[in-house]
């Protein structure tokens, strides 16, 4: 597995060094405890390629600064994987552009998420960039999503926006990515005369439907009231419509893992909230209160959302996906 990744997602050349991190708590639950085996065992696989197995004490937030000394170490690696507990991708892609090593952050990686790591990742990259190829050249996105026998519209405006795809390859030094890897992603118009309209329904994990009703980009109101609209009254951010996204994971056989790191990558999916860090206009300014900062995916698939499919979903006149299956694909 782990040679398989080195090879085909890394581009690994003869000599280079390699880093493994992991973080390290008192209070390790079994995911945990998973991370640092793997990590220990993908070392010991790895050792005729000049592996080293780095360790350092729990950040106890996503994103925060790495220890000096671990990053000291990594500035001598050629590629880098975080098997980490709190994310290292902010941290170590400062790093890997000053040092021009590059690798993967798996941020709250677990043992449902070991199949992802066995697909083909060349053949993700070639689904990952057909869709995108679709993305550049298309100012507007149609989802028609079915409910029962009822179905909701939803337009997405996505003029002069670039999309960003995560492919899943990572051989540009100085590049870090997250794996499991394989989606295409865009940030809609969300600035004033935002075209983006229509019906978003989201089910709950009890089962409910509710269908929000999507106005200039943003939730306005909805078929019921539920704790998210009305933390969409209080604070309008909460509700812009951050991400349009497909991912081609599920097309390999994957299911959800409980964790967004993979399931983002399964299917279509749509985030609300923050967007600022790739490409839009959302920030931590946006928000009438910091607590409300958010970017929450939702993933429109069978085992996510059995209630709702996708009946059919449009980049420009390009039929993407029918009836919850890419059209794209054969």
């Amino acid at each position: 597995m782990i040679t398989g990744l080195m090879r085909d997602v890394f581009g690994y050349k003869k000599g280079e060094k390699i880093a493994i991190l992991f973080d390290t708590s008192k209070e390790e639950d079994a995911d945990w405890k998973f991370r640092k085996k793997l990590a220990k065992k993908w070392h010991a696989e790895l050792k005729r390629y000049r592996a080293k197995l780095i360790s350092y004490p729990a950040t106890g937030s996503n994103n925060a600064d790495i220890p000096v000394q671990a990053i000291s170490e990594v500035s001598k690696a050629d590629i880098v994987i975080a098997l980490t507990r709190y994310s290292a991708t902010a941290p170590l892609s400062r790093a890997a552009r000053k040092y021009g090593f590059r690798g993967a952050s798996m941020p709250g990686f677990n043992e449902k998420m070991l199949p992802a790591m066995e697909v083909d990742y060349k053949d993700v990259a070639k689904k990952v960039s057909k869709i995108y190829d679709i993305m550049l050249k298309e100012n507007s996105a149609e989802i028609i999503f079915r409910v029962g026998r009822k179905k909701h519209r939803l337009f997405v405006d996505l003029k002069e926006r670039k999309p960003l795809k995560d492919d899943g390859l990572c051989k540009a030094r100085g590049k870090i990515i997250n794996l499991p890897s394989g989606e295409a992603f865009i940030t809609p118009v969300d600035t004033g005369g935002s075209r983006t309209e229509g019906f978003l329904p989201i089910q709950e994990k009890k089962g409910k439907v509710t269908v929000y009703k999507v106005s200039g980009n943003k939730i306005t109101d909805a078929d019921r009231e539920t704790k998210l609209m009305k933390k969409i009254r209080e604070d309008p951010a909460v509700g812009n419509i951050a991400e349009l996204a497909f991912g081609v994971l599920g097309q390999y056989g994957l299911k959800s893992s409980g964790k967004v790191l993979l399931d983002e990558k399964l299917g279509m999916h749509i985030a609300l909230g923050r967007n600022d860090h790739f490409g839009g206009s959302y920030g931590v300014k946006s928000f009438k209160h910091r607590e409300n900062v958010w970017h929450q995916d939702y993933v429109y698939t069978e085992d996510m959302q059995p209630t709702i499919s996708v009946a059919e979903a449009r980049l420009g006149k390009k039929i993407i996906m029918k009836n919850s299956r890419y059209a794209i694909f054969r």
